[in-house]
């Protein structure tokens, strides 16, 4: 009987709590244009999301031994904070007692484990996977041109590129309720079924129509679907141009453009209690800027120990369902209402009073193991420090140095690419060696010369006291480093002041050949 009337009485406080909060309550539909399907709320975030408010807001009376599903949308677009925020929001519903861990079934999470959504939009970044080696990964020259900044997240997985014309997704839930394939296919049901329904209102015939005259290759009617690596994808249907190659007998050609694209790049991440899936969604990202930032020709001559991306095509909803895109159902804030209430069908076995919280950067001054996160993302020690071991094999005779006469200090530590002089060989001028670095942790541990072929004893003595500098120094100290926001002791060392220490008594001619080797190094590292 004590028991019973436990419950009552807490029953009782919980009522009291939802009634006293209902008029934080503000209608999804604040964010996006109206849709009768979606009957989702956005509670106000201005307190703190943490357990304690968790415990008071979100306790499930339909489904007592689940937690009820929160949901979050970021209104920052600083990848930073929201990065620091999914860790946050992650970290913060890791730890149930011992007593909830073993009332766990393979179905679902412990009761104070809520499963968890959070959906956001960074500004242009390239986000590269915690054990990925950034210099393998990317085009540093091209991001430094358009000042696109490089970001480390913390799970693992290949690099993707972020921008405004792309929502991410991140799902949480208990590890013992995780599975790879269960939420690409819950985002897949938000895009196909109302108020989105690319399935069921995709005309064909008509995105054609509308397409004809453009490059673009529509959508068949399968709609998007998740393949057998648990990306979603889209099937795009021929057009008029592929159609040629196929009567002109080019039939490989055609056969490899009819094949599926990626809507979607995922990752994951688990611990000992808690795991989550997260992803990115291309409604209308900019793919030359995604496809020449992540471009990179290195080749075998940088060797890493890291995580190798797997490249695939990709493709923007808004091109491949043009009808839908026109008809205005293919926008951030749609697809944010549509996926929030699939999420509580899924998670929750209800869509009416499906929540999700506002949540922006003013949360910095009030969570310190968010803040915290947050200045941990953007330290050096992080961004670079966290790069795997590898060795980066490099040649004087495989390019052309930008190295000029009269070139000064500001050339050398420029953020901006260098620039090149084909008609103007390095080894035609000084000769040719090659140089081995490795490189352990973001710093120089070792570089080695071999076939050193230089016409001059003052040029090789030089080049041997450069490379006898590296050994300790940071690799981005000499390489041209990506845009960034970057904090912390190791960060402040200013290679612009010890570069220009290395030229101390170098002049004429030992002068120009040294600056000539800083910005060889510069460009090919």
């Amino acid at each position: 009987m004590h028991a019973l009337s436990s419950c009552r009485s807490c029953l009782s406080r919980c009522r009291t709590l939802a009634s006293a909060h209902q008029s934080s309550l503000v209608r999804l539909s604040s964010i996006a244009s109206t849709s009768p399907v979606v009957t989702a709320v956005i509670r106000d975030a201005s307190r703190p999301v943490g357990p304690p408010l968790q415990s008071q807001l979100f306790t499930s009376l339909s489904r007592p031994d689940m937690a009820r599903p929160e949901a979050f949308v970021s209104t920052s677009t600083d990848p930073y904070f929201n990065l620091s925020l999914e860790d946050f929001l992650f970290r913060s519903r890791s730890r149930p007692p011992k007593a909830s861990r073993r009332n766990a079934t393979a179905n679902a999470d412990p009761p104070d484990q809520p499963p968890v959504l959070l959906l956001y939009r960074n500004d242009p970044c390239v986000v590269v996977g915690r054990n990925q080696n950034a210099w393998k990964e990317v085009d540093a020259h091209t991001m430094c041109q358009r000042g696109i900044p490089l970001v480390r997240r913390r799970s693992g997985g290949g690099t993707v590129y972020h921008d405004l014309g792309n929502t991410n997704y991140s799902i949480h839930v208990s590890k013992v309720a995780f599975d790879r394939s269960t939420n690409a296919h819950l985002i897949v049901r938000a895009l196909n079924q109302p108020p989105i329904d690319l399935l069921g209102s995709h005309d064909v015939e008509a995105s054609l129509a509308q397409a004809a005259g453009n490059k673009e290759r529509i959508a068949s009617s399968r709609g998007v679907y998740v393949n057998e690596r648990n990306d979603i994808c889209v099937s795009l249907i021929p057009n008029a141009e592929d159609v040629a190659e196929v009567a002109a007998g080019e039939a490989s050609a055609a056969r490899s453009k009819e094949h599926e694209r990626k809507v979607s790049g995922s990752a994951y991440k688990l611990t000992g209690t808690r795991a989550y899936h997260h992803g990115t969604m291309l409604l209308s990202s900019d793919l030359s800027s995604l496809g020449s930032a992540l471009h990179n020709d290195r080749g075998d001559a940088l060797r890493t120990k890291g995580i190798g991306s797997v490249r695939a095509r990709v493709a923007n909803l808004t091109e491949s369902f043009p009808h839908a895109a026109a008809a205005g159902r293919l926008t951030h804030a749609l697809f944010v209402r549509a996926v929030v209430r699939e999420f509580f069908r899924t998670y929750g076995g209800e869509t009416e009073q499906a929540e999700a919280s506002f949540v922006g950067e003013e949360m910095l001054q009030r969570e310190q193991r968010l803040r915290e996160g947050y200045e941990e993302l953007i330290s050096w020690d992080w961004t670079y420090g966290q790069t795997p071991e590898f060795t980066h094999e490099l040649s004087t005779s495989r390019a052309a140095p930008a190295c000029m006469a009269g070139a000064d200090s500001a050339d050398i530590t420029s953020t901006e690419p260098a620039s090149w002089q084909p008609d103007w060989p390095w080894s035609d001028r000084w000769g040719d060696f090659k140089l081995s670095i490795s490189s352990r942790h973001g710093l120089i541990v070792d570089a080695t010369l071999s076939d050193v072929r230089l016409g001059s004893c003052v040029h090789e003595a030089a080049l041997r006291s450069l490379v006898y500098a590296l050994h300790g120094r940071r690799y981005d100290d000499f390489a041209t480093r990506p845009p960034g926001r970057l904090t912390g002791a190791s960060a402040d060392a200013d290679a612009g002041t010890y570069q220009s220490e290395l030229f101390s008594g170098a002049e004429g001619e030992e002068g120009e050949f040294k600056k000539g080797l800083l910005l060889w190094l510069k460009r090919v590292l």
